[in-house]
């Protein structure tokens, strides 16, 4: 279960994104911005607020979670602008690399304590798994760990989309 953090909405915005080739839940998504504070550090999540309808739950019942350490924090932990803008590219390189082995609903990402994580529940894990073994091995300059575990009331991002009880 996520730590306990404070919230606040900054802005909420609208992004269409068209993601060639991708077997993703849905091709647009509201995004919203929230920030807050956890263990004392401060955090930046990027979240599509539309997954906290309950139809996406049962297609998706398996939590995967990437994360990466930044090259480059700042004092606060958080990305500069040029690390933020290598990490976009590097997250469509790695969403390209699983997009075919499976059907996915991202969630978001979270930036905190000099740690970039991305947000994704699948349908089905074992594919996607051994896709981002392989796209680790191939791009070992990018270290990132993964996480994959069955959460079908999707509460390991409760707390993001505003669903925590």
């Amino acid at each position: 279960m996520p730590r306990p953090m404070k919230r606040k909405l900054l802005s909420t915005f609208v992004v269409l994104f068209g993601l060639s080739g991708c077997k993703a839940a849905t091709e647009n998504g509201t995004f919203k911005i929230v920030q807050g504070e956890r263990d004392g550090h401060p955090l930046f999540a990027m979240i599509d607020s539309s997954r906290h309808d309950n139809k996406f739950k049962t297609s998706f019942p398996w939590f995967l979670s990437i994360s990466i350490p930044l090259t480059n924090p700042t004092k606060d932990g958080l990305t500069t602008d040029s690390e933020a803008s290598a990490l976009n590219d590097w997250e469509d390189s790695l969403e390209k690399e699983f997009a075919g082995a499976c059907r996915f609903a991202y969630v978001g990402r979270v930036t905190w304590n000099g740690t970039r994580e991305l947000l994704y529940y699948v349908d089905t894990p074992d594919c996607v798994v051994s896709k981002l073994r392989k796209f680790a091995n191939d791009h070992p300059a990018r270290v990132f760990n993964t996480r994959c575990e069955r959460d079908e009331r999707w509460e390991k991002v409760s707390v993001y989309l505003g669903t925590d009880q």
